[in-house]
């Protein structure tokens, strides 16, 4: 039930960047979520567990002090252990 909220979501979101004339610079998770089959790729969702395995992010929540839930309470925190697989890894996006 909750992946399908999350396209749901992606859907939803592509639908309303399809009536803006600025859209993302890589849209290409939200094309194929919305069912577009012309891609040049394939989009790689990585759904994170807390990121766990990254040194970066235990350094992270050493640095802050703070466990996951207390990372949730502060968008700067979040934001930021949301962009770290970013940086490491070759994904098309992050939620």
């Amino acid at each position: 039930k909750r992946i399908m909220l999350i396209i749901t979501f992606l859907v939803v979101l592509m639908r309303q960047a399809q009536s803006f004339e600025a859209r993302p610079a890589n849209d290409l998770l939200l094309r194929a979520a919305a069912g577009e089959k012309d891609l040049d790729q394939i989009p790689v969702w990585l759904f994170r567990q807390a990121g766990r395995h990254m040194p970066e992010y235990r350094a992270y929540k050493e640095k802050t002090g703070k466990h996951f839930l207390q990372l949730l309470e502060d968008p700067y925190d979040v934001a930021e252990v949301t962009m770290q697989p970013l940086r490491r890894y070759n994904v098309d996006a992050a939620i």
